[in-house]
């Protein structure tokens, strides 16, 4: 339901860049890639940040991250989307300034 309402939001806009934090799974970065598909602009970017998708710590969540390892990154590439993404494994905080540039 709320993949369904991210890509009715994406396609009325005709967003061409959106941004997601803490990719995981990929399960919403899924429904804006298909989404951002449908705008067909050839120059549709997800921006993803997730500073433990590929290198979990230690910690509270350690094995279950570590077993989940670059398992959302390995989605998108498995969809096809792999063009379109620009993934950064670094804090929101560092990256989001970064991208005004």
């Amino acid at each position: 339901e709320e993949g369904l309402f991210l890509q009715r939001i994406i396609c009325d806009i005709k967003a061409a860049v959106c941004v997601d934090i803490g990719l995981g799974y990929g399960v919403s970065s899924l429904f804006i890639c298909d989404a951002l598909a449908k705008t067909a602009n050839a120059n549709a970017c997800l921006i993803t940040i997730d500073p433990k998708q590929l290198s979990p710590e230690k910690g509270i969540g350690y094995l279950i991250r570590k077993e989940r390892k670059g398992i959302g990154l390995n989605n998108l590439r498995k969809a096809g989307y792999e063009e379109v993404i620009k993934f950064y494994e670094a804090p929101s905080h560092l990256v989001l300034p970064k991208l005004e540039d």
